[in-house]
């Protein structure tokens, strides 16, 4: 197969496991002889470089702002969806296969909706639901039941002047593209994505798998206090990190000594020093430990120095990889069962699932975990099996591999 593959945030230079992911899968397709470019955003993240031996990867494409620019936005659009048709023309490839896409231009399945061409959406959680609001309310302002008719009227100006001077490339009356197949890697995605309005006519589910031998599986003999908790994540609200503040104190209250290392990236600088301001208010300082976002040998490393691996996360959508990684290296997870986590982890089995921020029942498990170390051996060599019997990547891949050739077919 050829496949042109346009996501944002591809690595080195990526924001999560979903740029990591997109790039392990290109990266054995391309093994497995397939064709491959990418169309990706520029760089623009700090220390962020062009790599020169990147020969199938194109960091061109601009990302939206957070700003309202029409004017510029529309240039952008422009730009974007021009360069993508000439690699279109020149690569002539047999799938157009979208991932994260929703941080560039709105036009984006307007343009591919005329087209002949096979599309293949991964979607990680919210991008076709994105883009189905996009399609119900507008691409550059969202139309509103109570728009007075001079609003209305130009709004449709706008719209008619982006067609125009774009010659028909953005087009803001546009049908979803026929010849489009989703999936989605979780089953809680795609119903979640569903239940709110997402047009997921004939979308499937291939859940993810890792590369188990990046994580290789630590033996331990039992819990050794004080109590060492990785909790791998970006740093922002709606990551559930605040929690971590009320686990230490519900521990620390106990008399049972604990250590978090928090790792990611700090993806809102308000939450952040807002976080930071109440670890030192509750006098946690010795207790919680933050890091920049790391390569996956290092947090491989770091899943086998910590005995648990809290997986707070408020997503509802996604397929966090995160769990599944801390499960094959022997680190015990405690989840809300959020991003996908409920359909892999059964409790007391395989990990511990609780209700989202309650601390009082982690601190209940942990403090049970402590007095019968064989709980806490059993349930890791369980969850370790369970990655390597259904989560591993080279059954993914060959799922999605069939996915993608079937779709063309």
């Amino acid at each position: 197969m050829k496949l042109l593959v346009i996501t944002a945030f591809f690595p080195p230079h990526h924001a999560g496991g979903y740029g990591i992911r997109c790039k392990e899968v290109t990266d054995e397709l391309s093994k497995r002889g397939h064709q491959i470019i990418i169309l990706t955003n520029r760089c623009i993240m700090p220390n962020c470089t062009i790599h020169n031996d990147e020969i199938r990867v194109y960091r061109d494409l601009h990302l939206k702002g957070t700003k309202p620019d029409i004017i510029n936005q529309i240039k952008n659009d422009i730009s974007d969806l021009r360069f993508i048709e000439n690699k279109l023309n020149e690569f002539n490839p047999d799938i157009i296969y979208l991932w994260h896409i929703q941080n560039f231009t709105n036009s984006m399945l307007s343009y591919f909706s005329s087209t002949k061409k096979q599309i293949v959406w991964d979607d990680g959680g919210y991008n076709v639901l994105y883009f189905t609001e996009i399609h119900n309310q507008g691409g550059y302002f969202y139309n509103k039941p109570y728009d007075s008719f001079v609003r209305k009227l130009l709004k449709k100006i706008v719209n008619f002047f982006a067609y125009v001077v774009s010659s028909g490339l953005i087009n803001p009356y546009w049908n979803w593209p026929k010849e489009l197949q989703i999936y989605y890697n979780s089953q809680s995605s795609f119903e979640n994505s569903s239940n709110l309005g997402a047009n997921n006519k004939n979308a499937k589910v291939i859940n993810s798998g890792i590369q188990i031998e990046k994580f290789p599986y630590k033996i331990r003999k039992s819990i050794e206090l004080p109590l060492s908790i990785i909790v791998p994540s970006r740093i922002k609200g709606e990551k559930g990190i605040a929690d971590i503040i009320l686990l230490a104190r519900e521990l620390t209250s106990r008399n049972i000594k604990v250590v978090f290392t928090v790792i990611g990236e700090i993806q809102s600088e308000e939450f952040f020093s807002e976080f930071v301001e109440l670890i030192h208010k509750n006098q946690l300082s010795d207790n919680i430990q933050i890091y920049p976002m790391t390569d996956q040998e290092e947090l491989s490393l770091l899943y086998r120095e910590n005995q648990f691996c809290y997986f707070p996360s408020m997503f509802k959508s996604g397929f966090s990889r995160v769990p599944l990684e801390a499960m094959a290296s022997g680190c015990l997870v405690i989840s809300y069962g959020n991003e996908g986590s409920a359909e892999y982890i059964q409790n007391d089995e395989t990990g511990i699932l609780v209700s989202e921020g309650n601390v009082k029942e982690i601190a209940n498990n942990l403090s049970k975990l402590i007095e019968r170390s064989s709980d806490y051996l059993r349930i890791v060599k369980n969850a370790r099996k369970q990655v390597e019997s259904n989560y591993s990547f080279d059954s993914y891949i060959d799922s999605v591999e069939s996915f993608l050739l079937k779709s063309i077919k």
